[in-house]
């Protein structure tokens, strides 16, 4: 078993802690193995994602290609120095709650710089945070909360499961504590409440004591599944973690000081110096922490020509309306006469109550040779059809002969009398009020 360390090549490859990829040109450590199906084959990890226990870079093949900076920012990340956050707690510390005494944060730079929450702004006094009002606290944190950071972290044992993630959907962590395997044991279930895998141990380990904190001021985890989905045994996802801003050092130093969870993009602990650039991870201004109202998944512009586009495939082809039969059916009932736009605007009014399709941005798509229904908008799946949404809104300008449209609606579709004289299956409509 060799280690060697080098700057990687192609942005293909994928660390085997966080799962992520590790883009072209940044410094990254391997192991060479043999494996009995494709010979000497390299397994790589970001220098961050490793542990470094009984590991030496000096004595890595190929470390005296790494830049001289780099060298000293590994080094750093060995000796627990910049690049693992030295001098963070290694075991998590609870949060204040109600009905113990009032211990509160050290002023962080965050807030010092006036990023967070208005109790960072209006309740500290020399520094110090004031007890917050227990009552209100957890609904004033939907608007003061602030993005910590971001982690990528693995779910494990898929191929045990029946749940599924794609791309872009969002997961939610459901805690075991009585997990026979795992105390810590945190599942991962997708929105239909199907269980995918767990959190891999390690990671889960640094996260399940955040969750089970009783404190109103604990952080919250946000999950979203990336590029790829779930495959037979492992999907990689990142976890998003938010609170309020006092406590955002503390949260942030305890992540890092495990060593096995690593912050995203140019990410690092605000007051404390990144990792060189050949590593992919540089420092960041605590003052650039954003309030999670304002945080954007993407540009106002991506996101329209996204929406705008579901919208389309959703129009209806109006050729393909059968207005011949319709107005076959009003004959003998209709005295006035429709325009086309209103033949039409019958038509489809008529197919509408009458769909069978399913509804706007669902697809009939197979996986793993099963059959399932995919949501365009959620990114989820689900095995059984979702209902059909019958009915719709007919929204022509004033005086177009909406009105009309809705009795001729009536008229082509009449109320049919069940036996008995008791009301059947008939179409519930409405005209528009002027």
């Amino acid at each position: 078993m060799t280690w060697c360390i080098e700057y990687s090549k192609s942005g293909r490859a994928k660390c085997r802690n966080c799962g992520q990829k590790i883009e072209n040109g940044v410094v990254r450590c391997g192991k060479e193995e043999f494996s009995p199906m494709y010979g000497p084959v390299t397994g790589w990890n970001h220098p961050e994602c490793l542990t470094w226990r009984n590991l030496s870079p000096q004595s890595m093949i190929g470390w005296r290609s790494i830049r001289p900076e780099d060298q000293t920012a590994i080094l750093n990340l060995v000796s627990g120095g910049a690049g693992r956050q030295s001098g963070g707690p290694t075991r998590w510390v609870p949060l204040p709650r109600p009905g113990q005494p009032w211990v509160p944060p050290p002023l962080s730079s965050a807030a010092m710089a006036g990023a967070g929450s208005s109790s960072s702004q209006e309740s500290q006094h020399d520094g110090v945070m004031a007890e917050p009002n227990w009552a209100t606290v957890e609904e004033e944190r939907q608007d003061t909360d602030v993005l910590y950071g971001k982690v990528n972290v693995l779910v494990v044992g898929c191929r045990y499961y029946g749940g599924l993630l794609h791309e872009g959907e969002y997961a939610e962590l459901v805690r075991e504590p009585r997990n026979q395997y795992d105390r810590n044991a945190i599942r991962v279930d997708n929105m239909m409440a199907q269980q995918v895998g767990h959190i891999k141990k390690e990671q889960a380990a640094v996260l399940a004591p955040m969750i089970d904190d009783a404190s109103p001021l604990k952080p919250w985890i946000e999950v979203e599944v990336n590029e790829g989905g779930t495959n037979m045994f492992q999907v990689s996802c990142t976890a998003s973690i938010y609170g309020p801003v006092e406590y955002q050092e503390q949260v942030l130093r305890y992540v890092m000081a495990s060593g096995v969870l690593r912050l995203k993009g140019n990410q690092s602990i605000p007051g404390s110096p990144g990792m060189g650039s050949g590593t992919g991870v540089t420092g960041t201004n605590s003052s650039n922490l954003s309030v999670v109202r304002s945080v954007k998944i993407s540009s106002a512009e991506a996101s329209q020509k996204s929406l705008d586009k579901l919208y389309d495939e959703l129009k209806t082809d109006l050729s393909q309306l059968d207005t011949a039969s319709v107005m076959k059916a009003l004959q003998g009932k209709l005295l006035s006469p429709l325009f086309p736009h209103q033949q039409q605007g019958v038509a489809w009014m008529l197919s509408r109550e009458a769909s069978l399709s399913l509804p706007p941005f669902w697809s009939q798509v197979t996986e793993a040779g099963t059959t399932v229904y995919y949501n365009q908008v959620t990114k989820s799946s689900q095995s059984t059809a979702p209902a059909p949404v019958k009915g719709g809104l007919v929204c022509d300008d004033m005086g177009l002969g909406k009105t009309l449209q809705t009795l001729c609606c009536a008229a082509a579709d009449q109320f049919t009398q069940a036996p008995g004289g008791g009301g059947g299956g008939g179409t519930l409509w409405g005209g528009a009020r002027p």
